[in-house]
């Protein structure tokens, strides 16, 4: 469905990390600036 586009999983995800950035995710995350990140693993 994602591949297709109709399922709009993008459009979900307030912001992305990388794996040295999970520690800012977090605290994002409890200061309310992130809702639902994604940690992006290169």
């Amino acid at each position: 469905m994602y591949r297709e586009g109709r399922l709009k999983l993008d459009e979900l995800v307030t912001n992305t990390y990388t794996l040295d950035e999970v520690n800012q995710g977090y605290q994002d995350m409890r200061d309310g600036k992130n809702i639902r990140g994604v940690i992006v693993f290169d």
